[in-house]
């Protein structure tokens, strides 16, 4: 003789601990999860600043990524030397590293007295750079530029349609 067993919605027969309900309850349980790691791991890289790599006074470097990047870490750069009365050297060096990133590297230079202020320049002033050293001596300049009169580079960057890139600076108040 065949036992039928009546089920309501949503229980499960009495007596079978492996029932199809349970079982597809596993999976889906499973399944979710499955696609909550997959997401996560699937979120793209997260942005990280440029990393301090070693501070030896008188000189700083950093790891970076951008040319955003390397922008950020010659204000770090400034920002470091001036605890010692100086200023990022123009000749910073560049490495490429073999996790994909690359390091800049600064030494810090004593300041001289500072000749008296230029005028501020009335638009903001540009430089065309296609290349990150080309981008660190730019952006040094402008800095050079700006502190003769107390004030600091704030800029921007463009890529042109040459694959070039430009490099747009102001001076600000500090």
């Amino acid at each position: 003789m065949k036992k039928e067993v009546a089920l309501d919605r949503g229980q499960e027969p009495s007596g079978n601990p492996l029932s199809t309900f349970r079982i597809f309850h596993w999976i889906r349980a499973g399944i979710a999860v499955f696609s909550v790691m997959a997401a996560a791991g699937c979120g793209g890289p997260v942005y990280s600043p440029p990393q301090q790599v070693e501070a030896k006074p008188p000189k700083v470097s950093y790891n970076f990524t951008s040319d955003q990047d390397l922008i950020e870490a010659n204000t770090k750069a400034r920002v470091f030397c001036s605890q010692y009365a100086s200023t990022p050297s123009m000749q910073g060096s560049i490495t490429e590293n073999s996790d994909g990133t690359k390091t800049v590297a600064f030494e810090c230079i004593k300041t001289t007295v500072p000749s008296p202020p230029p005028p501020p320049p009335p638009l903001p002033m540009s430089y065309t750079y296609g290349s990150d050293m080309e981008l660190l001596q730019a952006m040094q300049s402008a800095n050079a530029y700006c502190a003769r009169s107390g004030q600091v580079a704030s800029s921007s960057i463009v890529t042109n349609p040459d694959g070039t890139r430009t490099m747009t600076f102001q001076c600000v108040p500090r």
